[in-house]
């Protein structure tokens, strides 16, 4: 794709560096790129692959905006809130560059959809918050033969690498299963926002790279930042001979087969909550926090059965009624609703965000 006469003067910095030029340039506008969640990393990563002249610029995310999002999620406003994000960062990026395409699509990328959306991009940002998604975004991009750049924060620290495909290793060769402790996300354990910030600007920077060819190549190198004493170290990811996607004797080989190896326990969300609460003795709701949590309040009519009596099957629940799981953001809660389904639970919900998106009053606990 030749560049325009704008573009020469838009994009001037750019060619002056020997290892871009004209040639580079127009590799990033012919590039397509799939940007999966629009948060704390995919902002930031959106803005500068935009601002570098990615010529399409996909966004996936169905998620609408809040206000606890504005400490470092910095492609919206105030006056965002309520809006979906995937349809307010095209809108952002669109007015940033206007020779760009950015489409949104508000959804969850999920397996019936993975396919679909990331073989028209021929790189993927996975800018997401949960093992689920990021084992679909691994599985779908080996599949489609397409490279992802993976990166994660929480707290002080952010990891970043990049995964190519057909080759090994993939993100399954570095965490075979998520993990079995409980790894909690931003909304409840926290998360400097600029923080977020350098790790999705590096996402994008990495990107660029490989888009380009710049520089070594992240494949099978794993960087962790620790920006509370600001150093750094790299980890060589090998290849897993018994993973049981890019192994040696897969297990997973279709697209299809992932689901039983990434999907989330079903959710509900708070108004069909509401609407099932109102049917009496049809369900029973699961506070999955720890007993502090929920001594400073609760959904009404809920028990306090924290997460960890759950996983190791101390706690009686009754088999007759639908059980709704919940915590502040629906991490744990997720876990808990995987386990008991698991267990032969026939009718489980986990909360879909938690606490934070009930609109209803909490009831503190009465000794």
């Amino acid at each position: 794709m030749a560049l325009e006469t704008s573009e020469l003067a838009r994009y001037a910095r750019h060619l002056c560096l020997t290892e871009i030029g004209v040639e580079g340039q127009e590799r990033l506008k012919a590039s397509r790129v799939l940007v999966v969640g629009a948060g704390g990393l995919g902002c930031p990563a959106a803005l500068y692959l935009a601002a570098a002249g990615v010529g399409t610029i996909g966004i996936v995310d169905s998620d609408r905006v809040e206000l606890s999002n504005l400490q470092r999620q910095v492609l919206y406003r105030e006056t965002d809130i309520g809006l979906n994000k995937a349809e307010v960062a095209a809108t952002r990026l669109g007015e940033l560059n206007a020779k760009i395409q950015v489409r949104a699509y508000c959804e969850a990328l999920q397996v019936s959809n993975a396919k679909e959306l990331i073989q028209g991009h021929d790189l993927v940002l996975d800018a997401t918050d949960n093992f689920a998604t990021r084992y679909l975004i691994n599985d779908a991009c080996f599949f489609l033969k397409r490279p992802s750049v993976f990166a994660s924060v929480t707290r002080f620290e952010g990891r970043l690498s990049l995964f190519c495909s057909p080759e090994g290793p993939c993100y399954r060769c570095l965490f075979p299963q998520p993990p079995q402790e409980i790894v909690l996300n931003c909304a409840e354990e926290g998360i400097l926002g600029a923080v977020a910030g350098v790790m999705g600007t590096l996402q994008a920077l990495a990107a660029l790279r490989t888009i380009i060819g710049l520089g070594q190549s992240l494949h099978q190198t794993l960087q962790i930042f620790d920006f509370l004493t600001m150093q750094s170290r790299n980890l060589t990811i090998a290849p897993n001979p018994d993973c049981p996607l890019c192994g040696t004797n897969p297990t997973i080989k279709t697209l299809e087969s992932v689901i039983p190896y990434c999907a989330n326990s079903p959710e509900i969300s708070a108004d069909k909550l509401r609407a099932l609460l109102e049917r009496e003795n049809e369900s029973q709701l699961i506070d999955v926090r720890e007993i502090a949590e929920y001594r400073q309040g609760s959904i009404p009519g809920a028990i306090s059965v924290p997460l960890s009596r759950i996983l190791s099957g101390e706690a009686p629940l009754p088999t007759e009624k639908t059980l709704v799981v919940f915590c502040l953001s629906g991490q744990r809660s997720q876990k808990a609703a995987q386990t008991l389904v698991e267990r032969g639970f026939k009718s489980v919900f986990s909360l879909s965000k938690g606490l934070s998106s009930w609109p209803g009053k909490l009831v503190g606990y009465v000794p």
